[in-house]
């Protein structure tokens, strides 16, 4: 019996020690040190969570595309042949563009005026998104045997000029053109591009796609990369954001074989060779929209647009 009563004694201090003053009961599941165990500190959280998801949506309804010169781009980019007005004052437009609430930013910084081309003095646009620096514009630097798309020069001042791969590389037909290896005889870089720059590698390519469909939200690649309508200088193209800023024309390819211009087609050499015959391009058909050609060989006689990227530091 007393056995019995020493347990009974215990087990009522054991109940004591667990009521508080008022009456009311300790959970035994709470942690005290476990900084979500309070129930008014899961509130602070939950409270702080929906002022973040508050100022994102004010964010992404507020958000706008900002001038920060006296003189506007568009101006610029207008006659990119006028070095002098370029020099004068370069410009740099900042955006940021949210297309989603559930995604992240897209940004850029587009500056016009300050690369230019020391062999014949052309100045062009450079933009800045996520880690690399490209040219802003379609390269327009004349080589022998280049193109102007439907041989009319004035085209070269809006759309810059179309290369075949080895005239992209730097280098002669016989040397980097259909059956020779280009890679391994010569040095990849920097091909055609000014000092300082270089012909993109597929992987540039690559690392320029996934950033911009990582970011912005469920609009296709191809929609960010073109120019808006208004400034993509051809009536028949009524689609494009410019969300990226790369600012992309339609300009077509030159095919030798049939002699003839494919206005339908968007397509970037890249330094990237795929055998003695192909090299790698970057693209997508007007007719294939959903297409990107980042994986795709393509003949090296035929001529394409060129843009160049900044080289690593």
């Amino acid at each position: 019996m007393k056995s019995l009563s020493v347990i009974l004694g215990c087990a009522c201090c054991a109940f004591l020690l667990a009521c508080s003053d008022d009456g009311s009961t300790t959970s035994v599941l709470d942690n005290p040190y476990d900084e979500r165990s309070s129930s008014s500190e899961v509130a602070l959280e939950s409270s702080s969570s929906e002022l973040v998801l508050s100022s994102s949506e004010v964010q992404s309804s507020s958000s706008e595309k900002v001038d920060l010169t006296s003189s506007s781009v568009a101006s610029s980019e207008s006659n990119p042949q006028s070095s002098s007005s370029l020099l004068s004052s370069s410009s740099l437009e900042e955006s940021s563009s949210s297309v989603d609430d559930t995604d992240s930013t897209l940004t850029y910084e587009r500056e016009c005026g300050s690369l230019v081309d020391q062999r014949d003095g052309k100045s062009y646009c450079t933009v800045k998104i996520g880690t690399q620096t490209w040219m802003g514009e379609n390269l327009d630097y004349e080589v022998s045997g280049s193109k102007c798309y439907k041989d009319v020069p004035e085209n070269c001042e809006k759309f810059g000029r179309l290369y075949t791969y080895a005239q992209t590389m730097g280098h002669a037909e016989e040397e980097c053109g259909a059956g020779w290896m280009c890679k391994g005889n010569f040095s990849l870089s920097p091909g055609i591009c000014p000092e300082g720059w270089t012909v993109p590698t597929q992987k540039d390519w690559k690392t320029l796609e996934d950033y911009i469909e990582k970011h912005n939200g469920s609009e296709p690649a191809y929609v960010s990369m073109l120019a808006k309508p208004e400034d993509s200088k051809r009536d028949d193209i009524m689609l494009g954001s410019d969300l990226s800023g790369f600012r992309i024309l339609v300009v077509g390819v030159y095919n030798p074989e049939f002699s003839s211009f494919s206005d339908s087609t968007v397509s970037f050499w890249s330094a990237t060779e795929e055998s003695v015959n192909l090299a790698y391009e970057f693209g997508f058909d007007l007719y294939n929209f959903d297409i990107l050609g980042t994986m795709l060989p393509a003949w090296k006689l035929t001529y394409r647009s060129v843009r160049c990227i900044r080289k690593e530091q």
